[in-house]
């Protein structure tokens, strides 16, 4: 995939992940409604409300909200084809239902924990709003970024070239 496509791309997914984050809050009312209930379809019911793209599940050990990202192409500048972002959800809690630390999405009696849900929530949110800040400053530095890399695929292939694989094994050297 060429340079312009990349970044079209990231773009995409960061305005998919944007676009979660402004719903937060409202995400965080849903949940507050359902403390002390058992987990049930009606939560996503109740998710549809704030954005039809958004859906609740609780299924072995995990509990995820996420929001399927309908908006996740673009058509290459080629102008042949489309290019996809790599998720077509985007999360905002992936949490675990139990935990042996006491810090699960559940309670003792199978109920929700709207408050550990809520931590988990804000704990993820701002990790993403740092993430998505990193991005868009990396994105304007994609040509270093890539420089760079080159030259460590060059310096790690001359290693391949100069080291017996021997050494390289005894050692437990590997790329």
């Amino acid at each position: 995939m060429n340079k312009q496509d990349t970044i079209n791309l990231l773009k995409l997914d960061i305005a998919a992940e944007e676009t979660l984050l402004k719903l937060k809050d409202d995400i965080v009312a849903v949940v507050k409604k359902f403390d002390n209930k058992v987990p049930t379809k009606r939560i996503t019911t109740a998710l549809k409300k704030v954005d039809d793209n958004l859906r609740f599940t609780a299924q072995y050990n995990s509990m995820v909200i996420e929001m399927y990202t309908t908006n996740r192409s673009v058509q290459s500048t080629t102008g042949t084809s489309w290019v996809y972002i790599s998720n077509s959800c985007k999360t905002i809690l992936h949490s675990c239902l139990r935990s042996s630390s006491n810090n699960g999405c559940l309670n003792d009696d199978g109920t929700i924990n709207a408050s550990q849900i809520i931590k988990d929530i804000n704990i993820y949110a701002e990790y993403k709003q740092k993430s998505i800040t990193d991005l868009k400053k990396q994105i304007k530095n994609i040509d270093k970024i890539t420089a760079k890399f080159e030259g460590i695929k060059e310096q790690q292939s001359q290693f391949l070239k100069d080291t017996n694989i021997n050494i390289m094994s005894y050692l437990n050297l590997k790329f």
